[in-house]
Parts: structure tokens; sequence; C-alpha cells
């Protein structure tokens, strides 16, 4: 069995889907999509679960530490959480999703695309003077101590 990201569930033929694990709250996120492919979702054998508050807990603080936590959807914790509680692998092409796993030592492969290669680490870059540090997921500060700019968050980039 696998946990199966919204990815693998609109790229997938239905045959490879069985038994596959799924978020509850990815079906509303299916119809916003495709309602007839959310239809045919929930008529075929997929494992519908809801993660419990301890592994929901655990999957907000490995995003968290990862520097992803803004930067990802409630489904997308949800689906974290679940590799949390069930330790299972997560079928996913979220490269955001992918980074927090990673770090946390959880398990994943990609959907259709390649992943990532290396975990990330996120910087904070003033878009005025250009000054960056280390993004710290539980540091609000979005404007720039020097120059008074806002900072944007960008991938630091691999020596």
């Amino acid at each position: 069995m696998a946990i199966l990201d919204t990815a693998a569930l609109l790229a997938w033929p239905v045959e490879r889907l069985s038994k596959g694990i799924v978020a509850k709250s990815q079906l509303n996120e299916l119809e916003k999509v495709s309602i007839e492919k959310a239809m045919l979702i929930e008529s075929i054998d997929l494992i519908w679960v809801s993660p419990d508050e301890t592994n929901l807990v655990k999957a907000r603080n490995a995003a968290s530490n990862s520097g992803d936590l803004t930067k990802l959807s409630m489904v997308d914790i949800d689906l974290i959480a679940l590799c949390f509680q069930l330790n299972e692998v997560l079928y996913t092409d979220d490269y955001r999703i992918q980074n927090t796993l990673t770090k946390a030592g959880k398990s994943w492969k990609s959907v259709i695309q390649k992943g990532i290669d290396d975990v990330w680490v996120w910087m904070k870059v003033c878009t005025g003077c250009g000054k960056s540090k280390v993004s710290d997921s539980n540091n609000k500060e979005s404007i720039c101590d020097h120059c008074g700019s806002p900072f944007k968050l960008k991938k630091k980039k691999k020596k």
C-alpha cells in the first residue's frame, strides 16, 4: 500500500490507484479540478483516511522545521500526517512535500516528475537591497531591517 497525492490520482490509470491510501480532504481538491474525475476516483477501491491530531501536529512541525509550512495546503499537511501515522511511502510531485518528508526522514516517490535531489534550505532575500538570511519559519519577519523593503523567499543555491 502507498499514500497517493492528488497528482497520482489525476495522472495514473485507475488500475494503478486501486488499494491506494488517500486523505479524505483530497476529495474537495479533486472536485475543484474536475468533478468527473472526482466521481471516478470515488468509485474505485481506495482507502480514505483522515489523519489524527497527533500526526497532524507532527506534520506541521516537520513542515515548520523544513521551512515549507507557509506554502503547504491543508491537504498537503494531511498527506504528510498520514506518512507519520501509517509509515507508508507517499507518491507526490510536490517539491515542498518532498522536502518536508526528506528532512523528516520519511519516504516519498515521484508520480511523473523527477523529484528533488537534496534537502532545500530557504533564504529570505530583500527585494530592495538584496540582503539575505536563512529563513526561520518561526520568525515571521517580512520586512528588511536594513532598508525596509519586503523579503522574498528563495531556495538557497548550491555551492
